[in-house]
């Protein structure tokens, strides 16, 4: 009871403290803002422009003017030396000031926009889109006269803020204070940049025993304000046939009864001058208003900067379809900052490649951007693309390996820049021309290898030698759907109404009627258009073509090596065969293509009316042929490489077994055999099915269970990999705890493998292939016991 009395009275001395810190409101200890006489002593620098800068020894201020407020200003962060140099910050946007409601803070927005009315409905979606506030800055004073609002961005500018941050780069996001500093304050066009030297040290700790360490990184790092144009630009309305990057929106007009989810295409503001309206009008070329200026800073050098400069020149020639000229313009020297309006910089940086695109999120518009080409995928892969390319010109290992260098950089520039032009890329582009085609050197030089630069596909490995092309043309470029892309995406109709563009950008898109070099195929898509590696409208016959060219590399590979390094060590000779074999595999496995023979098309009136097409089953029989004889028989005489074995212990048959591996994974995936099954019911003869699936792997992986076959380690190499993949399968679809018609097909399958293993354990004439289907045999019964309890555990759950 004593030490209950105590604390009573303690609580009751304390008590008015207490509630005298209750009665303090959070905001009554905020100073007022300053007069700007107040503010401005003689001990503070200014620095004049649209933003002014404000530094005293330890503090730094910047002014947004009165004439800014509900502005957008476009708010960056880069990375310009150091690790990861040319990374853009993940905090660039387009933002807003606002004075917020007491008068004392300036509010920051972000620019957004996923719903929209103008009609009865404005008044409800105005109310339901109240903007949140990203973070607000006390007010420190009031700008001269007071035109304008001065905040404190020390802490931004100095070390991580609010308004400079770098979220995306942890190494250098948190900077020791002692070793980061703010170094310069520059004036820009409609803007500020500072840079910063930013300076961290992270502990890594230690792992398995392993003491921990310090990691010191260091950077300089460039921010940026600066206020956008007043601008407008016409929204473009996505169209399934042209694929574009796209923003979405909730239109509340258009839909009386109800909500309308509106698409529209990301591209960059580009108008005709009034005084060029009449000869854009008569289809003469005309510069925009505001041409995109590209840069190639001083990471370039001067020889490979002038290689690169021919990608821009490609998608200038794109816009010439849609009526412009000149619309890339390429600058000479640095720019004043890298994130500015109407401008891309191009970086040659060491790490992995980048690309940050900056649009504005309630229009598509697209205001900025920053592309990193990386020396990393080209040093990774250079031995790759010398193999595909040293058939047709074997040079390529030496004297010529400058030119496939440049043309290398020459093809990403082109590719990224469609990107950053808005498009999506096509992966379809380089099944866009036939085998004749892709051998004929004057198509190839007005069309390139593939009808999309924006394709993953570089080289044309069908061309054989003495068809007369120079090694630059064997490389893809910008071509048919890049034109007819841009010509959508930015031809301009003034003096027509909506309805009126909108029959216009119809008739543009129609053009891919029956038009293989204007399909379209997104990355992420599946069918047997979508592979990088693909070349040609048959490529069975560019892949053979290929392998031709690699056949007369077989004998050449140790020559090749000693060229190359003169160390007598073996290593390039043993590096370059993987290399080959590789070339092999990525050639071979083309044909597995072929068993996902559906893909999807926007179904549209009077373009297309069925939503899933199906290759022709009359290419069955080609593909399944290339199957057995260049994956399923083994590996052919000329791939042999003896002298591998010798020196390093990797045999080809070991070669081949890294090949067997995805091809039986990729044959037996559960989603392949799920979409195989759907073609079955759906589609029938017209379609590949999960039937000539298995029909294909029986005759060519099991030898269709003969009893007389014998069985050499290749064989039971690709089976072991068969039966393994098709375990692996069932497994995942937990195949007797499911009731549907592909469950119950492979469920009969795997009693089926079951009783030929165990048949031929007993009848096979050989007595060693005999024990091997016997313990085979054993195999399937064990793993399926797998599978089984896996499904009724999935049950019970």
């Amino acid at each position: 009871m004593k030490r209950c009395s105590y604390i009573i009275v303690l609580l009751a001395v304390c008590m008015p403290f207490f509630s005298v810190a209750q009665e303090k409101k959070p905001g009554a200890m905020k100073k007022a803002p300053k007069s700007y006489e107040a503010f401005f002593k003689k001990d503070i620098k200014k620095l004049e422009g649209t933003f002014p800068v404000y530094r005293d020894a330890q503090k730094c201020y910047v002014e947004i003017p009165a004439a800014s407020i509900g502005k957008d200003l476009l708010v960056s962060g880069a990375l310009t030396k150091g690790q990861n140099a040319g990374v853009v910050s993940s905090i660039t946007s387009v933002l807003v000031f606002n004075v917020g409601p007491k008068g004392d803070q300036l509010e920051v927005k972000q620019q957004i926009c996923s719903d929209r009315a103008s009609g009865d409905m404005a008044g409800a979606v105005a109310a339901a889109s109240l903007k949140p506030v990203l973070f607000s800055y006390p007010i420190v004073a009031y700008g001269k006269d007071k035109q304008g609002y001065i905040i404190d961005i020390t802490s931004d500018v100095n070390a991580s803020g609010k308004l400079f941050s770098f979220p995306n780069q942890s190494v250098i996001n948190t900077p020791a204070a002692d070793r980061s500093f703010l170094d310069t304050v520059l004036v820009i066009n409609d803007g500020v940049k500072f840079m910063s030297l930013r300076a961290q040290s992270t502990f890594t700790p230690g792992i398995f025993g392993m003491p921990g360490r310090d990691t010191h990184n260091a950077a300089w790092v460039e921010w940026s304000l600066q206020q956008l144009p007043d601008r407008t630009i016409a929204e473009r309305h996505a169209d399934p046939r042209i694929v574009y990057d796209v923003i979405s929106y909730n239109d509340y007009d258009k839909n009386p009864n109800g909500v309308k989810k509106e698409t529209i295409v990301k591209r960059w503001n580009l108008q005709v001058t009034p005084e060029d309206m009449e000869k854009y009008k008569r289809g003469e070329l005309v510069e925009p208003v505001l041409p995109i200026r590209v840069y190639f800073d001083k990471t370039f050098s001067p020889a490979l900067r002038s290689q690169v400069l021919r990608g821009v020149e490609e998608w200038n020639r794109c816009f010439e379809a849609a009526g412009f000229k000149n619309v890339l313009q390429v600058q000479d020297g640095e720019p004043e900052v890298r994130i500015a309006y109407h401008q891309i910089v191009y970086s040659y940086v060491l790490g992995a490649p980048q690309q940050t695109i900056v649009s504005d999120a309630r229009t598509g518009e697209i205001l900025s951007a920053c592309v990193g080409l990386s020396c990393q995928n080209w040093n990774d892969n250079m031995d790759n693309y010398t193999m595909q390319l040293g058939g047709y010109e074997p040079k390529v290992f030496t004297d010529s390996l400058p030119v496939v260098f440049t043309e290398y950089f020459r093809y990403r520039t082109s590719n990224t820049l469609g990107q950053v032009l808005g498009l999506l890329p096509n992966f379809a582009g380089s099944m866009a021309y036939t085998t004749q085609q892709l051998r004929d050197a004057a198509w190839v030089r007005e069309h390139g290898i593939s009808a999309s630069v924006t394709d993953g596909c570089i080289f044309n490995f069908a061309a054989q030698p003495g068809d007369g092309m120079t090694l630059r043309e064997l490389f893809s470029k910008a071509s048919d759907y890049d034109r007819w892309a841009i010509e959508w995406g930015y031809r301009q109709f003034p003096g027509m109404d909506a309805t009126a563009e909108h029959s216009a950008l119809k008739a543009i898109a129609a053009k891919a009627k029956n038009n293989p070099a204007l399909y379209y195929a997104p990355a992420k898509s599946f069918g047997y258009r979508v592979n990088p590696n693909d070349l040609g409208q048959n490529k069975l016959q560019t892949a053979l073509l290929g392998l031709e060219n690699l056949k007369r590399l077989s004998s050449r590979i140790e020559e090749i090596a000693d060229q190359l390094d003169k160390k007598d060590d073996w290593m390039r000779y043993t590096e370059l065969v993987g290399v080959f074999r590789a070339c092999y595999g990525e050639y071979v496995k083309v044909a597995l293509d072929y068993l996902e023979n559906s893909w999807y098309e926007p179904v549209l009136a009077g373009f297309n009316d069925e939503r899933v097409h199906y290759l022709p089953k009359s290419q069955k029989k080609e593909m399944e042929q290339f199957v057995n004889k260049y994956i399923f028989s083994g590996m052919p005489a000329w791939l042999d490489t003896p002298d591998v074995e010798s020196v390093h212990g990797a045999n080809v048959a070991m070669g081949m077994n890294l090949l067997i591996m995805p091809v039986a994974k990729n044959m037996l995936e559960y989603t392949r055999l799920m979409r195989l099954m759907e073609a079955q019911e759906k589609a029938g003869d017209r379609a590949y099915t999960l039937d000539d699936l298995f029909a294909l792997i029986d005759n060519g992986v099991f030898l269709n269970y003969s009893a007389s076959k014998p069985v050499d380690l290749y064989r039971a190499r690709l089976q072991h990999n068969f039966v393994k993949e098709f375990l692996t399968a069932c497994l995942k679809l937990n195949v007797t705890g499911r009731v549907d018609q592909l469950c119950f097909y492979l469920q009969d399958r795997a009693a089926f493998m079951t009783k030929k293993f165990e048949e031929l354990g007993r009848t096979h004439s050989d007595l060693r292939s005999r024990q091997y289907y016997k313990e085979m045999g054993v195999i399937m019964k064990v793993k399926w016991n797998t599978v089984e309890n896996a499904a009724k555990n999935a049950v019970k759950k």
